[in-house]
């Protein structure tokens, strides 16, 4: 594995401390990770980052997106599909600014098709460590082995396909996953404090599965203020150097999940034509800022754990079942 010593001198400290941390300009799987050494001492020179890594071949959309290995025929189809793009990042990770800009134009471009979630990861549990990120995610560990990543930044399409790479430049390849409707509507209502609440969650059927359906539960928060390593040409750097951006807004960050990370099953009876599962007083604690900036986010998994629909819904609101326009 190559050593590099991408950004040191980032920002003044009293102390000098190093954080060893795993981070590539590319987030393919066969990429090749970048052990980046964060120095917190004074500023001095800036080390001129290592060669970007070549990104491998990347998935394209094929059979593989059907749920499991039913196909429901276009009729069954009506309610709302969106995508779930999930975003595996750090505060220390100076290549996932890349993937957090790309976010936020496919939001602004078709943001109604799309269900984000940040899946946060700590390398030091001190907090004036250059590894430390305070929204760490302790559930991600069985998802990240499932989907074998093994560097960041890494976004995954619906638990199935990487982001085309560089994903600044394919703002509109998560769009290609989105189908004409979906056999699931899915129910959310809740009940949040800042620290605690309940969840209420419902789908209902209009095609007759054969295969273990599953689902998952997130509580995400918006607006989180924490500062950012950026290697990136995004977020006015155009040094062309490593920094840190102070006051970076990191948005859609898991706060916990309810249940497993990779689903709780939904009863083979209920995942039937014209049945109605609900679950209700699901019990979630976490930590969060602002309550009015906090979202419930529920997806629906395949048989192989693959994403096949996903809602999102703001907090202390009840989001009806939305139908297929």
């Amino acid at each position: 594995m190559n050593k590099k010593n991408l950004f040191k001198g980032l920002f003044m400290g009293i102390f000098t401390l190093t954080a060893l941390v795993s981070c590539s300009s590319s987030d393919d799987k066969g990429q090749v990770t970048t052990d980046v050494v964060v120095t917190t001492d004074t500023p001095g020179t800036t080390d001129t980052p290592g060669t970007t890594d070549t990104p491998g071949t990347t998935d394209t959309p094929g059979t593989t997106d059907s749920p499991g290995t039913e196909t429901p025929p276009e009729s069954a189809k009506i309610y709302k599909h969106k995508i779930l793009i999930e975003d595996f990042t750090g505060a220390w990770c100076q290549f996932c600014p890349r993937v957090s800009y790309s976010i936020e134009q496919a939001e602004e471009s078709y943001g109604d098709d799309i269900v984000v979630a940040a899946i946060h990861n700590t390398t030091s549990n001190d907090p004036n460590s250059g590894g430390y990120d305070p929204f760490h995610l302790s559930a991600q560990s069985s998802l990240i082995t499932k989907l074998n990543i093994t560097g960041f930044p890494s976004v995954y399409i619906n638990r199935d396909k990487k982001w085309k790479y560089p994903e600044d430049t394919n703002i509109q390849n998560p769009k290609t996953y989105l189908q004409d409707g979906s056999p699931i509507g899915i129910k959310i209502g809740s009940a949040l404090t800042a620290s605690s609440g309940t969840i209420n969650v419902s789908f209902k059927f209009s095609f007759d599965y054969t295969q273990q359906l599953k689902y998952v539960v997130y509580v995400l928060e918006d607006g989180l203020i924490f500062r950012q390593a950026n290697a990136t040409k995004h977020y006015g750097n155009t040094s062309g150097q490593p920094r840190w951006e102070e006051n970076f807004v990191h948005n859609s960050v898991v706060r916990t999940v309810a249940g497993g990370i990779l689903g709780t099953n939904i009863p083979a009876d209920k995942a039937k034509n014209n049945q109605t599962f609900t679950v209700d007083n699901i019990s979630v604690n976490y930590t969060s800022t602002d309550i009015s900036k906090l979202r419930v986010a529920v997806i629906v998994v395949d048989k192989d754990g693959k994403a096949i629909n996903a809602q999102v819904a703001n907090a202390n609101t009840t989001l009806e079942y939305q139908q297929q326009q």
